[in-house]
């Protein structure tokens, strides 16, 4: 997250520490409902929705490669 912030990849307001926490919670939770529907759905989502949250715009086209 440091390197991306510096690279200009993710927002500059980021806080890279406090954004590896969210990640972290935000992907166990959907580890856990994904489990508990039997779904991958849930995974899908939080990547995509964490894509639309940490990476700029301008940078949007690398993070659909992923």
């Amino acid at each position: 997250m440091r390197e991306g912030v510096k690279q200009g990849l993710f927002n500059e307001k980021l806080d890279p520490k406090r954004a590896a926490c969210l990640m972290v919670c935000q992907f166990e939770g959907a580890i856990l409902i994904a489990k508990t529907r039997k779904s991958i759905r849930p995974i899908e989502t939080a990547v995509h929705e964490s894509k639309k949250l940490l990476v700029r715009e301008e940078h949007m086209h690398l993070a659909d490669e992923i």
